[in-house]
């Protein structure tokens, strides 16, 4: 990621935004810690879209484990148990 300095980033605003667009997200620095970030429009939809369900459990902690043989799922071989409605 480019760092851009607050005064260089407003002199260069259209190479910054060009930048954004095709390398990836821009750091602009404001002051000595305060920093924003320039990011393409479909990187920022990429960002705030949900996932769905069944991506969100593939990629948890205990999908990974599981695949990776680290820790075992032993499924229930007890019985069901009876509901009267």
């Amino acid at each position: 990621m480019t760092v851009w300095t607050l005064e260089h980033a407003k002199n260069q605003l259209s190479e910054v935004v060009c930048r954004a667009l095709g390398q990836g997200p821009q750091e602009v620095q404001c002051g000595s810690r305060d920093s924003v970030v320039v990011i393409s429009k479909a990187h920022y939809e990429q960002l705030i879209r949900p996932e769905n369900l069944t991506v969100f459990l593939r990629k948890s902690p205990l999908a990974r484990a599981v695949a990776d043989g680290t820790v075992s799922i032993v499924p229930r071989t007890g019985r069901a148990r009876d509901i009267s409605f």
